[in-house]
Protein backbone atom coordinates (compact mmCIF):
# COMPACT_ATOMS: atom_id res chain seq x y z
CA UNK A 1 0.00 0.00 0.00
CA UNK A 2 2.96 2.47 1.18
CA UNK A 3 4.24 1.78 -2.38
CA UNK A 4 0.98 2.62 -4.14
CA UNK A 5 0.96 5.92 -1.93
CA UNK A 6 4.32 7.18 -3.12
CA UNK A 7 2.81 6.72 -6.65
CA UNK A 8 -0.03 8.49 -6.00
CA UNK A 9 1.61 11.03 -4.33
CA UNK A 10 4.47 11.61 -7.17
CA UNK A 11 7.34 10.47 -4.28
CA UNK A 12 10.43 9.66 -6.04
CA UNK A 13 13.34 8.18 -3.90
CA UNK A 14 17.05 8.26 -4.89
CA UNK A 15 17.20 4.42 -5.56
CA UNK A 16 14.40 2.31 -6.78
CA UNK A 17 11.97 0.92 -4.55
CA UNK A 18 10.65 -2.97 -5.09
CA UNK A 19 8.07 -2.23 -7.63
CA UNK A 20 10.56 0.54 -9.71
CA UNK A 21 13.11 -2.56 -9.81
CA UNK A 22 10.42 -4.70 -11.46
CA UNK A 23 9.28 -1.65 -14.06
CA UNK A 24 12.95 -1.05 -14.64
CA UNK A 25 13.45 -4.95 -15.23
CA UNK A 26 10.68 -5.09 -17.84
CA UNK A 27 11.84 -2.29 -19.67
CA UNK A 28 15.40 -3.73 -19.70
CA UNK A 29 13.96 -7.08 -21.29
CA UNK A 30 11.64 -5.51 -23.24
CA UNK A 31 8.48 -6.64 -21.47
CA UNK A 32 5.31 -4.90 -21.68
CA UNK A 33 2.41 -4.32 -18.68
CA UNK A 34 -0.44 -4.41 -20.63
CA UNK A 35 -2.55 -4.43 -17.45
CA UNK A 36 -3.37 -5.61 -14.05
CA UNK A 37 -6.35 -7.22 -13.11
CA UNK A 38 -8.48 -8.32 -9.76
CA UNK A 39 -9.29 -11.54 -10.71
CA UNK A 40 -11.18 -13.17 -7.31
CA UNK A 41 -11.59 -13.07 -4.13
CA UNK A 42 -11.70 -16.51 -1.98
CA UNK A 43 -11.82 -17.21 1.92
CA UNK A 44 -11.17 -13.42 2.08
CA UNK A 45 -8.30 -13.71 -0.11
CA UNK A 46 -8.14 -11.33 -2.94
CA UNK A 47 -6.24 -12.80 -6.30
CA UNK A 48 -4.19 -10.74 -9.29
CA UNK A 49 -2.66 -11.06 -12.42
CA UNK A 50 -0.35 -8.95 -14.39
CA UNK A 51 -0.61 -9.52 -18.07
CA UNK A 52 2.29 -8.72 -20.01
CA UNK A 53 4.21 -8.57 -23.01
CA UNK A 54 7.10 -9.14 -25.37
CA UNK A 55 6.82 -9.10 -28.77
CA UNK A 56 3.84 -11.00 -29.97
CA UNK A 57 4.54 -13.21 -26.71
CA UNK A 58 1.54 -12.70 -23.96
CA UNK A 59 2.47 -14.06 -20.60
CA UNK A 60 0.05 -13.53 -17.61
CA UNK A 61 1.41 -13.85 -14.07
CA UNK A 62 -0.36 -14.56 -11.22
CA UNK A 63 0.52 -11.77 -7.87
CA UNK A 64 -1.05 -9.84 -5.35
CA UNK A 65 -3.14 -7.71 -6.09
CA UNK A 66 -1.28 -4.62 -4.27
CA UNK A 67 1.34 -5.71 -5.88
CA UNK A 68 -0.37 -5.99 -9.58
CA UNK A 69 -1.74 -2.10 -8.65
CA UNK A 70 1.65 -0.51 -7.55
CA UNK A 71 3.06 -2.19 -10.99
CA UNK A 72 0.85 -1.07 -12.93
CA UNK A 73 0.81 2.49 -11.70
CA UNK A 74 4.37 2.57 -12.40
CA UNK A 75 3.93 1.69 -15.95
CA UNK A 76 0.78 3.84 -16.62
CA UNK A 77 -1.36 0.27 -17.49
CA UNK A 78 -4.49 0.12 -16.65
CA UNK A 79 -6.15 -1.45 -13.75
CA UNK A 80 -9.36 -3.88 -13.95
CA UNK A 81 -11.47 -5.40 -11.62
CA UNK A 82 -13.73 -8.63 -12.36
CA UNK A 83 -17.49 -7.60 -11.77
CA UNK A 84 -17.95 -10.51 -9.56
CA UNK A 85 -14.85 -9.71 -7.28
CA UNK A 86 -16.85 -5.72 -7.42
CA UNK A 87 -20.46 -7.22 -7.11
CA UNK A 88 -19.12 -9.50 -4.08
CA UNK A 89 -16.81 -6.97 -2.24
CA UNK A 90 -17.79 -3.50 -2.65
CA UNK A 91 -20.22 -1.26 -0.49
CA UNK A 92 -21.79 2.03 -0.95
CA UNK A 93 -20.88 4.97 0.34
CA UNK A 94 -22.99 5.19 3.26
CA UNK A 95 -21.96 1.31 4.33
CA UNK A 96 -18.29 2.08 3.83
CA UNK A 97 -18.98 5.57 6.03
CA UNK A 98 -20.98 3.75 8.54
CA UNK A 99 -17.82 1.07 9.32
CA UNK A 100 -15.62 4.34 9.62
CA UNK A 101 -17.27 5.24 11.90
CA UNK A 102 -18.22 2.52 13.35
CA UNK A 103 -14.76 1.45 13.51
CA UNK A 104 -13.76 4.82 15.48
CA UNK A 105 -16.01 4.52 18.17
CA UNK A 106 -14.89 0.91 19.10
CA UNK A 107 -11.35 2.47 19.16
CA UNK A 108 -12.64 5.10 21.22
CA UNK A 109 -14.30 2.75 23.79
CA UNK A 110 -11.76 0.72 24.04
CA UNK A 111 -8.89 3.78 24.43
CA UNK A 112 -11.73 5.01 27.46
CA UNK A 113 -11.73 1.32 28.92
CA UNK A 114 -7.74 1.20 28.40
CA UNK A 115 -7.44 4.92 30.60
CA UNK A 116 -9.95 3.46 33.28
CA UNK A 117 -7.79 0.80 34.00
CA UNK A 118 -4.69 2.69 34.15
CA UNK A 119 -6.68 4.88 36.67
CA UNK A 120 -7.45 1.77 39.16
CA UNK A 121 -4.06 0.73 38.54
CA UNK A 122 -2.90 3.94 40.31
CA UNK A 123 -5.24 3.73 43.23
Amino acid sequence: AQSILFKMQNLYFPRPLTHDLMRNAFDELGVRVRQAVITAVRDNTFYAELHLSRGDELFVVDCRPSDAVAVALRADAPIFVNEAVMDTSSMSREAFARQQKDKLYRQLLEASADAEDDEKLKH
